[in-house]
């Protein structure tokens, strides 16, 4: 299992890397421009709605949990990355595929497995605009338990984003693609440079909780109020056991800069 100093030097050390341009790809500048948010949801499956209805689990006040003490109600979605500016995407991604385990799968029929790559396609449609829109993360495969997947993406941006704003992902987790038995964790987190500002992990059981169900076919919005202002955000999924039945493993559809909360 990966413990949270691992994810944390995965993290930092994905980031560095992304910020020395080693791994990064501009937006193509599809969709809005601006930083407005086209609340077209309703067309994936599932769909992310951005009517006050899709579950929440935000930080608010900077203390590094969802608790008590954070806003209540569900987030909107009111402004996207590039409301400051240029912003590029890159892979972040930690985990393992290929070599031996490929052939070890192989021999054992597991060629669409192999067809895998732990990584993120279409990672610039997170900052396209357009909550229909997602890149996909796809976990490796493990059949002995030996790997820990890590999958992310990153965004960065051309200058500090203020504190006060927010760094929250949309995401959905698709049906009948992931395996159950699982244990799953979604972190987000800020940098300026390759420091860590702020980062919210959450598990499987609290996700659960707040009616965010990573077994499949739900919605979310996960992330953080910046309390320090950042120059790049992060959501990264982790997983401590993959198995041979995996697929897409989680769809991020925006980066949210902005936003509000109503009431369910």
């Amino acid at each position: 299992m990966m413990n949270s100093e691992l994810m944390k030097k995965t993290l930092i050390a994905a980031m560095a890397a992304a910020a020395l341009g080693l791994a990064g790809c501009q937006a193509d500048g599809s969709g809005t421009e601006s930083g407005s948010i086209i609340s077209d949801g309703g067309g994936s499956a599932p769909p992310l709605n951005n009517d006050g209805s899709t579950p929440t689990d935000i930080d608010t006040n900077g203390d590094g949990t969802v608790d008590g003490n954070d806003t209540a109600g569900n987030f909107v979605c009111t402004q996207g990355a590039r409301a400051f500016g240029d912003v590029t995407t890159a892979d972040a991604s930690g985990g393992l595929l290929g070599g031996p385990l490929t052939t070890l799968i192989n021999g054992l029929g597991g060629d669409p497995v192999t067809a895998l790559t732990n990584g993120v396609s279409e990672p610039d449609n997170v900052v396209d605009g357009h909550l229909s829109t997602y890149a996909t993360f796809t976990l490796p495969a493990s059949l002995l338990g030996a790997l820990v997947a890590a999958v992310g993406e990153v965004v960065n941006f051309p200058g500090a984003v203020p504190a006060g704003n927010y760094a929250v992902f949309g995401v959905t987790f698709p049906a009948g693609v992931l395996n159950l038995g699982l244990t799953k964790t979604v972190t987000v987190s800020t940098f300026l440079g390759t420091t860590l500002q702020e980062s919210i992990t959450v598990n499987q059981a609290n996700l659960d909780l707040l009616g965010i169900s990573l077994a499949g076919d739900q919605s979310g919005y996960i992330g953080l109020k910046a309390t320090k202002k950042y120059d790049s955000a992060v959501i990264s999924l982790y997983s401590s056991l993959v198995s041979a039945q995996v697929g897409d493993a989680m769809h991020v559809h925006e980066l949210c800069t902005g936003g509000k909360f109503v009431s369910p």
